[in-house]
């Protein structure tokens, strides 16, 4: 693929290369990425994700209202984290 892109391939695999392999190999494996999705909503997998987070490292997540942080798109969201003992 490197020659039909015109680039030369120095035979290490990147840091910046491994998603596009990963999802070339679930491609290739028949994964369907939209599928698994529908069993991980993403507000439950943040939630989730945050409460993990505040019991084992004791973080305090609150989410900015949008508009008062700067954003390439509307939909990110944007968390002020603090430790809680602070």
């Amino acid at each position: 693929q490197c020659k039909d892109m015109d680039i030369v391939f120095d035979g290490k695999l990147n840091a910046w290369d491994t998603g596009y392999y990963g999802n070339e190999l679930l491609k290739s494996k028949g994964v369907d990425s939209e599928k698994i999705r529908e069993y991980f909503p993403l507000d439950h997998v943040v939630s989730t994700t945050m409460e993990i987070y505040q019991e084992l490292l004791g973080l305090t997540f609150t989410e900015l209202l949008q508009g008062t942080y700067w954003s390439w798109h509307k939909e990110v969201r944007c968390f002020h984290v603090k430790d809680t003992a602070s």
